[in-house]
């Protein structure tokens, strides 16, 4: 037949001995060359138990809840959400040819200053570009046949970033990993510098007055992660030789530099959300740049406006998937 088929079994009940008698005389036996003895037990000897035996019913082991301080609960390739808007964050990458676009960029005297910092996954492409409306004068600036996000550069307007004696910088963010660097200033000394940095879920602060860092470190509780899928805002301030952190208005222990040592003299750009090249600079625990989101950023109490990019062409907007 084909296959599955329907076989017809028949099942019989066991049948049921009948009662025998039992009498005293044995049999007469006849002796083979090789004798066998055999050995009787009394039916007497045999308990037997009519007491149904429980059975319980076997259920699924419970697997204990994951470690969210071990995992981020967004995944590093955002999926698309439909309820992004221009206050959802600033995020590059989210499409082939994203990027952030002025409609000018004022007049460009005789000595023109332009300054970028950059990490991406391809080989070539434009970086940026300026020109009049025919294209006769241009400025570009493109990559070829290289390789390594574009970060955020504040330089106060001038081509360097003094932290000096005091400096305040509040954001929020929402990451998809659990390491990388959020911000870092350095001095062309290499003793003096600011790093703020993720490093196993957990925000650590260091700075370096010139006389040996100090440094601070705040973890949420553990039932709650950076890095579940939640805004959280950060606050880190430096005053004279303290350095102060918060998460979501939780403060954690200060720390203290050197006495009499006041001022951070910093000279490079300040880098938000990465850093063109942390190896071999101090004060860095990882060299991983920093997956996930940013906004609300604001330095010396000071908004800094993260979309004044315009979309225009095939631009994608700026803003933070939240799944």
């Amino acid at each position: 037949p084909t296959f599955p088929a329907r076989f017809n079994v028949s099942v019989s009940k066991p049948v049921t001995p009948a009662a025998t008698t039992t009498t005293t005389s044995r049999p007469e036996t006849r002796r083979t060359s090789t004798p066998r003895r055999v050995i009787e037990t009394p039916e007497e000897d045999y308990e037997y138990s009519t007491e149904e035996i429980p059975v319980v019913p076997s259920s699924r082991p419970r697997l204990p809840p994951p470690d969210l301080s071990k995992q981020c609960a967004l995944p590093q390739q955002p999926a698309a959400d439909p309820d992004v808007n221009s206050d959802s964050g600033f995020r590059f990458g989210n499409s082939k040819d994203s990027r952030m676009e002025f409609q000018t960029v004022g007049d460009l005297k005789r000595n023109t200053r332009f300054s970028v910092s950059f990490k991406t996954y391809a080989q070539e492409g434009v970086i940026f570009y300026v020109s009049d409306k025919s294209h006769t004068d241009k400025i570009a600036l493109f990559l070829k046949n290289g390789s390594n996000c574009i970060y955020l550069s504040i330089t106060n307007g001038e081509p360097k970033f003094v932290v000096g004696k005091k400096m305040k910088l509040q954001m929020d963010i929402k990451p998809r990993t659990n390491d990388g660097i959020l911000m870092a200033v350095h001095g062309s000394s290499g003793k003096d510098y600011m790093v703020l940095q993720l490093i196993d879920g957990a925000l650590h602060f260091i700075v370096d007055n010139g006389a040996g860092s100090f440094n601070c470190s705040l973890k949420l509780d553990d039932s709650v992660s950076l890095c579940d899928g939640n805004w959280h805002n950060i606050l880190v301030v430096k005053i004279l030789n303290l350095a102060t952190l918060a998460i979501d208005g939780v403060s954690g222990q200060a720390g203290v530099g050197k006495p009499g040592v006041f001022v951070t003299n910093t000279e490079d750009p300040l880098y938000v959300g990465g850093h063109p090249n942390p190896v071999g600079l101090p004060g860095f625990l990882t060299t991983d740049q920093y997956v996930g989101c940013i906004r609300k950023l604001s330095v010396n109490s000071v908004s800094i406006n993260l979309s004044d990019g315009q979309s225009d062409g095939k631009v994608f907007l700026n803003s933070c998937p939240t799944i």
